[in-house]
């Protein structure tokens, strides 16, 4: 628990399937856990709150087609990890969807294996070039510059932003 944020006051909250409308998830009701494939659908919007923790179970991930807003604070951030830092989470899924992230820790994540990483962002209009970009970022062709991204950003900004380093 970040050291600004107060204890959970319940067991914990889990979480399946696909979220159809909107909901908000408190920090007072985690950890909320996502033991299989979560998504949001395009129609709705998950809101995490500051101090919120979201454990995810090995290989699971959290789909967004929607939108996901986590608005932490400074000293009370949102926390996405995995349940057990062993046994990583397969991905932070964006396919269509918006990430709107503050002050948010994501941890833990990453199957290579199963197509995962910490967060896959995808639009279907440019989904090669996106994956070039991606592989030249990691083999550190852009290590020596790479982009000032303070938080992750709408589609048609991250995808002017990668032509202009190809």
């Amino acid at each position: 628990m970040p050291a600004g944020c107060a204890a959970p006051t319940g067991g914990g909250t889990d979480h399946s399937g696909s979220i159809a409308a909107s909901e908000a998830w408190t920090a007072a009701a985690s950890p909320h856990r996502i033991a299989t494939d979560v998504t949001v659908s395009a129609a709705a919007t998950l809101t995490l709150e500051a101090c919120t923790i979201v454990e995810l179970a090995p290989g699971a991930s959290l789909r967004v087609d929607g939108k996901l807003v986590a608005r932490g604070a400074l000293g009370r951030p949102v926390v996405l990890l995995a349940r057990d830092a062993q046994s990583p989470w397969r991905a932070l899924d964006v396919r269509g969807g918006e990430l709107d992230l503050e002050y948010t820790r994501v941890a833990d994540g990453g199957l290579p294996e199963a197509g995962g990483g910490h967060v896959a962002l995808f639009d279907p209009r440019d989904a090669a070039a996106l994956e070039t970009a991606v592989r030249r970022a990691l083999s550190g062709e852009f290590a020596a510059h790479p982009p000032a991204w303070e938080k992750l950003r709408r589609w048609e900004d991250v995808a002017r932003d990668l032509a202009a380093l190809l």
